[in-house]
């Protein structure tokens, strides 16, 4: 269902691109696209692994128990992604320099995390809009709201690109990308709410923000450290350990539930 939104977003990324390289020429725009292919592919990393399992599950609940069933899966189901992919791009916002100084090329480090850092909002939006809302529209077999919401998107970005001031690189063209998408899921959140679907419960949400913003806090100090692999096993150890200790408290998403029926031995 989705495929059919993907050339639109395709084309606002192309169109994007094509708009650096006429005003900053080809370095500026392997830069700029450095910075979304590799951001959009470590939030699908996490994205996709999630979607793998929980889509299935829905489908076949749907099969088996209908519609209605369905739906409430699905709303467990958002409550998973959100709580995996919400730390990974908060967290991905701090590993940024040492993630740059250990996968980058060195004539691609600066402007690489400068664009990253402008996208990963939009980023965060697109992963959400196509592991957790989209599955919505996927159960009950509708396309029009995803081409609508990618139609929005993309009158969204060339208004965004109209109206924010030229700047001396492509950071306009990183900001009405982002917004873009950010429209978009939003749209999206608007038509699923006609659709009358089943929502995550507020305390899953609540308690993700919640370990989120504590795990921040946490990360914070270690933004001086000098950028480098230790620096990025030490934030990725840290950022994991005090967001894992509000899931085992909390039970986000029933993920500590999860686990540990999976631990348990299976009886005889």
């Amino acid at each position: 269902v989705q495929t059919c939104a993907l050339p639109i977003y395709l084309a606002i990324v192309l169109g994007n691109r094509a708009l650096v390289t006429k005003h900053f020429g080809f370095a500026e725009t392997g830069q700029f696209s450095l910075a979304y292919d590799m951001g959009t592919r470590l939030i699908a990393a996490f994205g996709s692994a999630l979607d793998v399992l929980l889509f299935q599950i829905a489908v076949r609940t749907d099969d088996q128990h209908g519609p209605e069933r369905a739906l409430d899966q699905i709303s467990r189901n958002m409550s998973i992604v959100i709580a995996i992919l919400l730390p990974a791009a908060v967290g991905l916002w701090f590993i940024v320099p040492s993630l740059e100084h250990v996968l980058v090329p060195e004539l691609y480090r600066g402007p690489f995390g400068h664009y990253l850092k402008l996208l990963l909002p939009g980023l965060l939006c697109f992963g959400l809009m196509n592991f957790a809302i989209n599955p919505v529209f996927q159960i009950i077999k509708m396309t029009r709201p995803l081409i609508t919401a990618a139609v929005m998107a993309c009158v969204t970005d060339i208004f965004f690109i109209v109206i924010l001031p030229q700047m001396p690189d492509a950071s306009n063209y990183a900001l009405a990308q982002a917004g873009a998408l950010i429209v978009a899921m939003i749209s999206l959140l608007i038509f699923a709410a006609v659709q009358s679907p089943r929502w995550p419960r507020a305390r899953d949400l609540f308690f993700s923000i919640l370990g989120v913003i504590f795990m921040a806090l946490a990360l914070w100090p270690l933004q001086g450290l000098p950028a480098g692999l230790l620096t990025l096993g030490l934030q990725v150890l840290l950022g994991s350990l005090v967001y894992s200790l509000f899931v085992l408290c909390f039970d986000i998403a029933g993920l500590r539930s999860l686990v540990f029926k999976r631990l348990k031995p299976q009886e005889a």
